[in-house]
């Protein structure tokens, strides 16, 4: 009918506003008088439809962010949705993710423009209080590889982050990873390599388990050919992401969200099912998997690794869930 709404959303949200965007949505959901539903992804609901999750997904997902979109996906079905539209896209071209300082600092570096990088620095400094010493390092040491040797162990910030992990059975304790010469060149490998293809495979993926199909705009080949030649100044600029683009809608989408300075994934409360709701759980799963696969993990190490992070000696990881969840897909391949 006349009054039936045009738009309806599906909203993943958590009671802890600690991994909960609702109040973003919401703006956006009244400002186009869309009909809102939202799902709660819950631990016990993981566990549930763990197995089922991995068969569709085929091969093991990097955190439980894809159990999130695997509940917006079914709360589609419920809803009788049969196309949606997704954003998938956007932060890879426009800078969305955090990380690109070092890549936008090394290749105004690389290319002498000192004026816009000192520029960028005292914004920095105006924004977060102190000046970007690490991520400078980190820009000296990938546009002039040669300076990293003169710098003591400590300070030489890109190689430490090259290390494999302690827990990893592996022949070569370094990553092989090329670092970003510049902010095109990171957005480059951020769209061809890592997120973007695994986040449309998971896509795509989770929206067939429940028969949807999901449309992505922002990955039409014209919008990623005029965004791929933008200058990096219309992209990321003094601290602004998506510079372009929070331009452009200016007036469109609601300023609380156009002003927002923060960025949060797709993500579910994986810290908290870690060492609260699904403590037992995790830790049991855990133990399993470093048991059953002594060719891929050292026994010790990844035990010591968990228990840092359930205790809270070490910052919370995404790596415990891919040790368990690389030995239930290996489970599930093995019968």
């Amino acid at each position: 009918g006349v009054n039936d709404h045009l738009i309806k959303t599906i909203t993943s949200c958590q009671e802890d506003k600690k991994y909960d965007e609702w109040e973003f949505a919401e703006e956006v959901i009244r400002h186009v008088k869309a009909k809102p539903y939202r799902v709660f992804p819950t631990f016990d609901k993981l566990r549930e439809d763990l197995d089922k999750l991995l068969w569709h997904m085929d091969y093991p997902c990097g955190s439980t962010s894809q159990f999130s979109q695997w509940c917006v996906f079914e709360g589609a079905k419920k809803q009788g949705i049969t196309v949606m539209i997704d954003g998938q896209g956007a932060d890879e071209q426009l800078a969305g993710y955090g990380g690109n300082d070092v890549a936008m600092y090394a290749g105004l570096m690389k290319r002498g423009k000192f004026y816009n990088m000192i520029q960028e620095a005292r914004s920095y400094k105006q924004r977060i209080g102190n000046w970007p010493i690490g991520i400078l390092l980190g820009a000296m040491q990938t546009s002039l590889p040669w300076v990293t040797p003169l710098f003591p162990e400590s300070y030489r910030i890109l190689q430490k982050s090259l290390k494999a992990p302690a827990w990893l059975k592996t022949t070569s304790r370094m990553i092989n990873h090329r670092f970003p010469m510049s902010l095109q060149d990171g957005l480059m490998q951020q769209i061809q390599r890592q997120p973007l293809p695994s986040l449309l495979r998971y896509e795509d993926r989770n929206s067939m388990a429940f028969s949807v199909e999901s449309r992505v705009p922002f990955m039409d080949y014209r919008l990623i050919e005029f965004t791929l030649g933008l200058p990096e100044n219309l992209i990321f600029r003094k601290g602004d992401r998506k510079y372009i683009l929070r331009k452009a809608f200016r007036g469109e989408v609601p300023e609380k969200v156009l002003n927002r300075t923060d960025k949060m994934g797709f993500v579910s409360p994986e810290e908290r099912w870690l060492k609260q709701d699904g403590a037992d759980w995790f830790q049991m799963q855990i133990d399993q998997s470093i048991h059953n696969s002594p060719d891929y993990f050292n026994q010790m190490e990844a035990k010591r690794f968990y228990n840092d992070i359930k205790t809270n000696k070490a910052g919370f990881s995404f790596e415990p869930w891919r040790i368990i969840c690389f030995n239930q897909f290996l489970k599930q391949r093995n019968g």
